[in-house]
């Protein structure tokens, strides 16, 4: 038996899904409504005039969202000129690396989920 519920919200909600590259090459996609591509949007805009400004070594910021499921998240963005210390996101065993994330990344999300 298929449950149904209500899919009212996705009209009112900032919904994005972000779906990762399973290995090296592979196509990665940024989908989501207006509402949370705007969103999006926005932040990227703020975080990439406030790096014109900054002397951290990155500028971060975060929204929250919704999947389609209605299940709510960050997202965390962060301009950072060297990337050398932040690991890719691939989701294939084959392909993961396993470098942990960086002190400042983890202090980025953390500040963001408050």
């Amino acid at each position: 038996m298929q449950m149904s519920y209500d899919k009212t919200y996705m009209n009112k909600e900032p919904i994005i899904h972000i779906l990762p590259q399973d290995a090296y090459h592979d196509p990665a996609a940024i989908i989501g409504n207006k509402k949370g591509l705007t969103q999006l949007r926005d932040l990227l805009s703020a975080i990439l005039a406030g790096a014109e400004v900054v002397t951290t070594g990155y500028c971060t910021g975060g929204i929250q969202v919704f999947c389609n499921d209605g299940e709510g998240y960050n997202i965390t963005a962060a301009v950072r000129p060297d990337m050398s210390d932040v690991p890719c996101g691939y989701t294939y065993d084959m392909a993961k690396d396993n470098t942990p994330f960086p002190e400042w990344l983890i202090e980025a999300i953390r500040n963001n989920e408050q």
